[in-house]
């Protein structure tokens, strides 16, 4: 179960609400385990949990007609399901297994022909159109508040993305499985990515060897951040045609996705041996990374954390090292909350999962960056990354 039941009602009656509607594709799945194909491949498309503020939880689902071969009968978290649009099946008169679910919703479910209109509907069937209703906003503009609001109009609709959002900081267990997973795949790809690597291996071949060793162990690339020498200080550098030579930084900013959660870890590794530059730098920016890593416990304000990566960094070599953050939250989305950031008022709680990174970036001469991927628990954090954060020589 990906949804932390207890924390959404905790966080959802502080704001006294009765109900809550999950908007975007990631609050969706979170909430039922439910994906829309069209939905995770078109903006455009609109898919709802409406999830009533009770330990059960149990969501309607509202989805177009043409994805709901997608309800399984395993998604415990789908109550109903509504569905909107146009699209035809046939049906065998005796279903065939693992099919129930799917025939009742066709032969007893007659879809409406809006997303607005079917979801005021499921919010009727479960009695709460004079309720407080939490909207995810993160989707529904203005023009759709406006008509669901014609709909619904003895309802007070209450802007809620931010509940979910919080509520997803604190990780469940089966999350955390995930994201174990997706970091120690990315990891395994990397060192089959950096055993390819010698003097006139070009970045798009090391690419391709990781991302083809991604999908070996059944993830999927997110991002691939892979540079040599002087593009090591190009943040967001993507893989090019620059040939590995002797002396070459290697700068990996990687991720994937597994089982929609995601990786994201740095590391470095230089070709022959490192200059007195860069390994001066290097381990000033691991010194940081170190300390910030040492702060990691539950009632620690995220903002000190920040603050003391950068005068560590700072006072051990890089004095003009400077970062508007230096690591975020990591889920469902590549980006969760917390973010460590000076202006975060955020404190850590047990079960947050963060990755701490603070990358320096130096056009002209290269770039370095060090990402670990950490669970905090009741005293020191639970590394998720495994491979030795050292600058590795190859």
């Amino acid at each position: 179960m990906l949804i932390n039941k207890d924390r959404l009602v905790e966080v959802a009656k502080k704001n006294d609400l009765d109900v809550l509607v999950a908007a975007t594709k990631e609050n969706v799945l979170y909430c039922t385990e439910y994906w829309s194909l069209s939905q995770w491949t078109s903006s455009d498309v609109q898919v709802y949990a409406v999830i009533p503020v009770e330990l059960s939880l149990k969501a309607t689902l509202v989805t177009p007609m043409s994805d709901i071969d997608l309800v399984t009968e395993e998604m415990s978290q789908i109550d109903r399901v509504v569905p909107y649009g146009n699209f035809h099946f046939e049906t065998e008169s005796t279903p065939r297994e693992g099919m129930r679910r799917l025939r009742e919703i066709i032969s007893t479910r007659q879809p409406t022909g809006s997303p607005i209109e079917a979801l005021a509907s499921a919010i009727k069937e479960g009695g709460f159109e004079e309720a407080r209703i939490g909207l995810d906003e993160g989707v529904l503009h203005s023009d759709l508040l406006l008509e669901l609001g014609k709909l619904l109009p003895r309802a007070n609709l209450i802007r809620a993305n931010s509940i979910f959002v919080r509520t997803r900081m604190i990780k469940t267990e089966e999350e955390i499985r995930r994201l174990r997973k997706a970091t120690a795949i990315t990891e395994k790809a990397m060192m089959t990515a950096l055993e390819s690597a010698s003097e006139g291996t070009t970045e798009k071949d090391m690419a391709i060897e990781f991302e083809k060793a991604l999908t070996g162990e059944g993830a999927r690339p997110d991002f691939t951040v892979l540079v040599f020498g002087e593009r090591t200080a190009l943040p967001n550098g993507q893989p090019s045609g620059r040939k590995l030579r002797k002396g070459d930084a290697i700068r990996f900013d990687i991720g994937c996705v597994y089982e929609y959660y995601h990786s994201d870890i740095s590391r470095m590794a230089v070709l022959g041996s490192a200059n007195d530059k860069l390994r001066k730098y290097y381990q000033a920016v691991l010194q940081g990374h170190k300390r910030g890593l040492e702060m990691i416990k539950p009632g620690v304000q995220v903002s000190l954390i920040f603050h003391e990566i950068v005068r560590t960094v700072r006072q051990n070599g890089i004095p003009q090292f400077k970062r508007h953050h230096c690591g975020h939250g990591i889920g469902i989305e590549g980006y969760d909350l917390p973010l460590v950031s000076p202006s975060s008022n955020d404190i850590l709680e047990k079960g947050m999962v963060l990755c701490i990174e603070p990358p320096y970036y130096e056009l002209g001469w290269g770039g370095i960056q060090v990402e670990d991927t950490v669970v905090v628990t009741e005293n020191r954090p639970e590394f998720l990354t495994s491979t030795k954060n050292e600058l590795m020589i190859i």
